[in-house]
């Protein structure tokens, strides 16, 4: 899974907390809000607007991480409480996945198979 499919999966499914998501589509949007806060947070030094920005962005990017992060813990076979948990959930997200079908779903491909026109 590449950095603009992980984005453009989580951002799509920013709500769905059943199933699971690969390590790569995790930690590709970990990586893609990393960035952007850092991004915003360089910027505020010279633009004292974007403060308001970069907590807005923080704001509508709780549930898709949420999400993500439960997915995630799903495919490691755990509950998604394991989430409230800081170190814990660390250690989990670096896992690999469980092979074949788990309690919550079907294997999550790490490349998804592009659909035709």
């Amino acid at each position: 899974m590449t950095f603009k499919e992980s984005a453009r999966k989580c951002l799509t499914e920013y709500a769905t907390f059943k199933g699971r998501a690969s390590r790569p589509e995790f930690w590709w949007f970990f990586l893609a809000n990393f960035v952007l806060q850092v991004l915003f947070w360089a910027l505020r030094r010279f633009f004292p607007y974007v403060d308001v920005v970069t907590r807005l962005i923080t704001i509508l990017l709780i549930l898709p991480n949420l999400a993500v992060s439960v997915r995630r813990m799903h495919d490691t076979e755990r509950r998604g409480w394991w989430v409230l948990l800081p170190i814990v959930n660390l250690i989990f997200w670096a896992l690999p996945g469980t092979q074949g079908e788990n309690k919550y779903g079907a294997v999550v491909p790490e490349h998804p198979v592009e659909e035709e026109d």
